[in-house]
């Protein structure tokens, strides 16, 4: 058996990075239009933990399925992100340009914190949405809880 044979580890090797590439591309294409990057973002972690596991052997299929079924609570979590992101834009600009004295620097050790949690909150919210069915407020309960009881893994994934 060769290298480059059907079922050779290389090829197998090649045959997923591959997969994978065209589920990003699939990702970045359903997430032109900015208001679908929730639920594309979920139907790619979907996809990706189907693949890791290898339950799925195509792509195309189970992502508009997850894209589809995720797609309401996908756009909830990503607008609320985008809300949040606004809000800590403001109080960042805010905090830089204010001379607040020693309390300033505690509000902006406090203002670190919190952009983080929820920095890491926001990213672990499609996976969980992947993954679990879930009210909205218990996911993003449990982004929080994992955010926060695991930061060096959310380092890892950043």
């Amino acid at each position: 058996m060769g290298i480059f044979s059907f079922n050779s580890p290389f090829m197998s090797l090649l045959t997923k990075a591959a997969n994978y590439m065209l589920l990003n591309l699939l990702a970045l294409v359903c997430s032109i239009p900015i208001v679908t990057i929730g639920a594309s973002t979920t139907a790619k972690y979907y996809v990706a933990m189907k693949m890791v596991r290898g339950e799925e052997p195509t792509i195309w299929k189970p992502f508009f399925k997850a894209f589809r079924q995720n797609f309401k609570q996908s756009t909830i979590i990503w607008l609320l992100e985008v809300v949040v992101a606004v809000v800590f834009i403001f109080d960042w600009q805010y905090m830089l340009d204010a001379q607040l004295g020693t309390i300033g620097g505690i509000i902006k050790i406090a203002l670190i914190v919190f952009t983080v949690l929820c920095f890491f909150a926001g990213l672990a919210a499609f996976p969980l949405i992947a993954r679990y069915e879930m009210r909205t407020i218990d996911l993003i309960r449990a982004a929080f809880m994992f955010a926060f009881l695991h930061p060096i893994i959310m380092l890892i994934v950043v």
